[in-house]
């Protein structure tokens, strides 16, 4: 993964310790769940009823090696210390990647907390490793995307204020999308409604990792012989759209993220956009993927004129 600081010497140097210093702490704060296990910990254990962790372990190298080999050397694995999943106590709940005790990815903390689903609902241990899987590949690879730091400019209207000023660092590229100083988005989230013409940026790298996590799921997993639930499970894993009873953020999570992405890509070039668009998000080179879109739009500046918000124009408009 490439993480950058921005600024002269001072500026680069205070950020890197900011950020050092979140990360040199255990990623407990994230947690939402009184049951869990470090990625590590699981391991190291040897022995866990919710998952089969030699299948989990070599899913996820497996994934990591086709990963780099296909698209993007930039890839890596979160610190399976720095990795949690929580145990659902309710008999009743489902878990999994969908439970909104998940946190996901934390870019600060560089640390992750998913869910693992309930065997008393996922009877299959291979579905239930197969989704860990999932939660944790898709977090890996947010955390593998390219991220820039920078220091928030800030100019004191008061002594009060004056005070109370500290220097405040923000992420002003993650990917192929930018944030500038005062929080704008590089595109607005309303773009996603001129799908497949056009699309948040943000929504779409998401969308992307949920594609490249759950096309890998498929690949590396052959499960058969599943209960229709549990068939349904897998199938959402592995990025198909499922109805089932108590699972229908999954359903929601699809239709508002992962179709629209998948729209989008089939219009703008299929796997050769998604492969270059991939290695925009792990290197932070967006010229590439400007011009690849620039090209099958046919028209010069077709990236700016799709994505950049009139919000984010007007602040780049002000820097001169």
């Amino acid at each position: 993964m490439i993480e950058i600081y921005e600024g002269n010497e001072e500026n680069r140097t205070y950020i890197q310790r900011y950020l050092n210093n979140i990360r040199s702490l255990a990623p407990f704060a994230i947690v939402t769940l009184p049951n869990y296990a470090t990625v590590a910990n699981i391991i190291e254990s040897g022995e866990f009823p919710h998952i089969d962790i030699d299948l989990f372990w070599n899913a996820v190298n497996r994934a990591k090696a086709i990963i780099q080999d296909e698209y993007s050397e930039e890839f890596s694995l979160i610190d399976p210390r720095r990795y949690i999943f929580g145990i659902s106590e309710k008999p009743t709940a489902l878990g999994g990647f969908h439970s909104k005790w998940s946190v996901g990815y934390h870019q600060l903390y560089q640390a992750g907390f998913g869910v693992l689903l309930n065997p008393s609902r996922v009877k299959d241990v291979r579905v239930r490793t197969a989704e860990a899987v999932r939660s944790y590949l898709h977090d890996c690879l947010h955390y593998s995307s390219f991220h820039l730091y920078a220091i928030r400019p800030h100019k004191s209207l008061t002594a009060s204020e004056a005070k109370r000023s500290e220097p405040k660092v923000y992420r002003r590229q993650y990917g192929f999308s930018f944030r500038n100083c005062e929080g704008v988005a590089y595109s607005d989230k309303e773009l996603t409604a001129r799908v497949p013409n056009a699309i948040n940026l943000n929504l779409l790298m998401d969308g992307i990792v949920m594609i490249t996590a759950g096309s890998l799921i498929k690949r590396l997993f052959t499960v058969e012989n599943l209960t229709p639930f549990d068939r349904s499970v897998f199938a959402e894993v592995i990025g198909e759209p499922i109805e089932a009873s108590g699972y229908e953020h999954a359903l929601k999570f699809f239709q508002s993220v992962t179709r629209p992405t998948q729209l989008f890509i089939e219009k703008w070039g299929g796997d050769e956009f998604l492969k270059i668009a991939f290695q925009a998000m792990m290197t932070g080179l967006v010229d590439p993927l400007k011009t690849y879109f620039e090209r099958k739009h046919g028209e010069d500046g077709a990236w700016e004129n799709t994505f950049m918000s009139t919000k984010y124009r007007a602040w780049m408009d002000a820097q001169g």
